[in-house]
């Protein structure tokens, strides 16, 4: 299977953390793809760069994108977890997870204003021309989208992500 991790680049000194969160669990299901832009300028949540890698993928219809922001990390089991459930789900086009934000653990609630793009595993075909607005809750406008193109969303109540774990 492959795996694109979009990150959009604010904070370079999160790149060993972020790296090592990718990297560091077993793999050997993900062909792994980091792709990662930094511009300059004032980006609200990033939501310029992101879109601007998307771009990059558009040929691509084949796998699965994560975006990891860079001052999230992925669960040690995120791999390992994920490669499980589509292989359960194998009609599944996204994956809606919960995150562990400062402690607390948040459900997958996909609505503007409470969930972050980094609880989502979402199959290539689905993205299409889909981008985030570039508003501060654009993550939750282009969630919202994702989920109403899906054919079959999954919803997991565990946590696969760390919200604003680096700062």
């Amino acid at each position: 299977m492959r795996l694109h991790v979009l990150t959009a680049v604010t904070r370079p000194e999160n790149f060993n953390a972020i790296y090592n969160s990718i990297y560091d669990s077993n793999h050997h299901d993900w062909q792994i793809y980091w792709h990662l832009l930094h511009l300059d300028g004032d980006h609200i949540g990033g939501q310029k760069v992101k879109n601007l890698l998307f771009e990059v993928l558009d040929d691509e219809q084949d796998g699965w994108v994560y975006v990891l922001d860079d001052d999230t990390l992925m669960h040690p089991a995120f791999l390992s977890r994920t490669a499980a459930l589509i292989n359960a789900n194998p009609e599944a086009d996204v994956f809606f997870f919960a995150r562990v934000d400062h402690g607390n653990v948040f459900q997958p609630d996909v609505k503007v204003g409470s969930i972050d793009i980094g609880q989502a595993l979402i199959h290539l075909s689905l993205v299409g021309d889909l981008r985030l607005p570039e508003l501060y809750d654009g993550d939750g406008w282009f969630l919202e989208g994702i989920r109403q193109a899906a054919d079959q969303a999954v919803y997991v109540n565990e946590p696969l992500s760390f919200y604003n774990r680096l700062r």
